[in-house]
């Protein structure tokens, strides 16, 4: 059995309310988004991924590419719905 896509990345999730997903910026890592998250998780809930190959995500396996498509449907597997994407 192949690696489920959903299971490979990993990400930070915080407080309640409609998702915002959030995407730092190549060479970073989900810690890019601390100095602002108390803010937006008192209203909303916060996930911020790592994006593959950088911070705690390892490189995605071979043959899958490391696209928006590939995180959303990571996200459709971990019940991320109407979701807000900030990057």
């Amino acid at each position: 059995m192949g690696t489920r896509i959903y299971e490979v990345w990993r990400y930070g999730e915080h407080g309640e309310g409609r998702p915002l997903i959030l995407l730092h910026g190549i060479g970073m890592s989900r810690a890019a988004w601390n100095p602002v998250l108390t803010h937006l998780y008192a209203t909303r809930r916060v996930i911020a991924f790592d994006i593959a190959g950088f911070g705690a995500t390892p490189p995605l396996p071979s043959g899958i590419p490391p696209t928006i498509s590939t995180l959303v449907d990571g996200c459709s597997n971990r019940s991320v719905r109407s979701g807000s994407i900030f990057r």
